[in-house]
């Protein structure tokens, strides 16, 4: 578990871990420099019947840590978990019974539902994260029809076996997000036997106001640019605002222009956040979330794009991450 100031999460995330139906054998917390209570904290559950340590994690970044607490770890199955996501009583078992039963997988993906507890979370679960809400509903039977035949690893939740995390060198220490991301990109490019466990569920806090919701995409966006790794709603985004852009720019000599960008604008508000919000509720809950859906598009977009851009730029003028991603990519080759 990497943790850095983490003092209003330890409790409940550690309470849920307590109440597990099935306790781990250790629980190893890599700390990146905490200043406030974290450590404290986290020393109140020394006796609770599972031993705890903590270890340095000089680098801060949550790969790093993960390295950190793997390495300090002496288990065979090695289970990651951040604070602040609140897993269900059967996680534990759930993630590690595969591995127990296949000595030959390497890895199990978890899921996870948005954890809300206001109206903008609400929203930003809808729009941001609509299709593990749904999921989330499903029975168990459906989740496991719905699984994919090809699994990728993320950070919401994972399980791998000491020889796999061993053998893909950890995860990468030098990025601030997106190491899980590119971690699990190795394993499959590694050819890594993966499978999920669709009855183990954990809840993910959401952002609960636009500021947090815009540092959240720009921090997670710029990962993926500081690695290049390109997706499609990345190209989609950018295509759609430099169209109402250069709609503005026309307006001096054109009256249409103007109204087709705001026309491509309603129309990217509808698809992307009205209408997955009425997907989620089922309709109109209130009135009160159709307001709410500019706050939580627009901040998201903008985080979006700003990130994608400053993590290219920093691929393209900072050496040491193209040199990086190389060597930590190169094992995935050799593999």
């Amino acid at each position: 578990m990497p943790a850095r100031n983490e003092e209003r999460s330890v409790v409940p995330t550690l309470e849920a871990v307590f109440a597990s139906s099935r306790l781990p054998d250790e629980i190893v917390v890599a700390d990146g420099g905490s200043t406030d209570e974290t450590v404290s904290l986290i020393g109140r559950y020394r006796d609770c019947g599972v031993p705890i340590r903590i270890v340095d994690n000089p680098e801060i970044y949550a790969g790093a840590g993960r390295n950190h607490a793997a390495a300090a770890s002496t288990s065979e199955i090695l289970l990651f978990l951040d604070f602040g996501n609140i897993i269900e009583p059967d996680w534990i078992g759930e993630m590690v019974a595969p591995l127990e039963e296949d000595p030959s997988l390497d890895g199990v993906g978890g899921m996870f539902v948005p954890d809300e507890t206001s109206d903008y979370e609400h929203c930003v679960a809808a729009i941001q994260y609509l299709e593990p809400l749904l999921a989330g509903r499903l029975s168990l039977a459906e989740k496991r029809a719905r699984m994919p035949a090809e699994h990728r690893l993320g950070g919401l939740g994972a399980a791998v076996t000491r020889s796999c995390w061993v053998r893909c060198s950890g995860q990468p220490a030098w990025l601030r997000a997106g190491e899980d991301q590119l971690f699990g990109r190795k394993l499959n490019a590694m050819n890594a036997r993966l499978t999920g466990a669709p009855a183990a569920v954990l809840r993910h806090h959401m952002r609960d106001n636009p500021r947090a919701l815009y540092h959240q995409n720009f921090v997670y966006a710029r990962g993926d640019g500081r690695t290049a790794h390109s997706q499609p709603h990345y190209r989609r985004l950018f295509w759609l605002y430099a169209a109402v852009v250069a709609s503005m720019i026309v307006s001096p000599w054109s009256l249409v222009a103007p109204a087709a960008g705001l026309g491509l604008l309603a129309m990217h508000l509808v698809t992307q956040g009205y209408r997955r919000l009425l997907v989620a509720d089922g309709g109109i809950r209130s009135w009160r979330l159709l307001l709410l859906v500019p706050a939580v598009v627009f901040p998201k977009d903008a985080g979006t794009m700003a990130g994608y851009v400053a993590g290219c730029w920093d691929w393209l003028v900072r050496p040491e991450y193209r040199r990086r991603y190389r060597e930590y990519m190169s094992a995935a080759r050799e593999g």
